[in-house]
């Protein structure tokens, strides 16, 4: 994530002219529950971008990055990846530079919730369909409630990069998406243990003691990453 908004970052702000800060805070990677109806609901909460913010009455309608039709239907999901590296190592050869030397198509596969894996493609299709029609039907009766409209597919791209919003939403982010309060508290007690243990190992390596143990999942300083154990079954 770290390489890909530095990326993004650049590239956009050379589009667009942006200085100086792009993104509004650094990306957390907040986990997700193995609970079924958190993992939906993250997905459904993605779906929802563009509708419940009132700019597209569909999630399809979206004129940016989009998944529904790769979702609903499998239509393949590809872009261009532009190799700005090999690309510089060509200008400082002196060489002619064509920017389709420098240019591939890359294919982005989306896999299935972990709740669904189980379930046959068509399944999965047909789920899906019915939360994009949910949001559809919500979104249209939110604005037939409140006299309004979506600002528009076209209305969308119109917009200046360096507009915004009057009053953004901002709130603290969750530590976890867990649909229950006691997954919820599991997940933080052990947020909590793994914390106390790291601190611990660290201070055994300040203290340069024989036997130094990180715990699973964590990167301890100068030393390689400790892989968690697999799963039992």
């Amino acid at each position: 994530m770290d390489f890909f908004q530095g990326n993004l970052a650049r590239k956009a702000g050379r589009l667009h002219r942006w200085w100086g800060k792009f993104w509004g805070r650094r990306y957390d990677m907040i986990p997700v529950s193995d609970e079924p109806e958190a993992q939906v609901r993250r997905l459904r909460y993605v779906l929802e971008n563009g509708c419940k913010e009132n700019l597209v009455s569909r999630p399809g309608d979206w004129p940016g990055p989009n998944c529904v039709e790769a979702l609903l239907h499998g239509t393949p999901l590809a872009g261009i990846w532009h190799d700005r590296t090999s690309e510089g190592a060509a200008r400082r050869r002196g060489k002619a530079i064509r920017f389709q030397d420098h240019r591939s198509e890359e294919a982005v596969m989306l896999a299935p919730l972990p709740c669904w894996q189980h379930l046959p493609q068509e399944e999965i299709q047909e789920r899906v369909s019915h939360m994009v029609r949910e949001i559809e039907n919500e979104t249209a009766e939110r604005h037939r409630r409140n006299g309004s409209r979506p600002l528009g597919r076209k209305a969308v791209q119109q917009v200046h990069p360096h507009d915004s919003p009057e009053s953004p939403k901002r709130g603290p982010r969750p530590a976890v998406h867990a649909a229950t309060r006691e997954v919820r508290e599991a997940f933080k007690q052990a947020y909590r243990l793994f914390a106390e243990a790291f601190r611990a190992a660290a201070q055994d390596l300040r203290d340069k003691r024989q036997r130094i143990e990180f715990p699973p999942g964590s990167f301890p300083p100068g030393l390689p990453y400790v892989p968690p154990e697999p799963a039992p079954g």
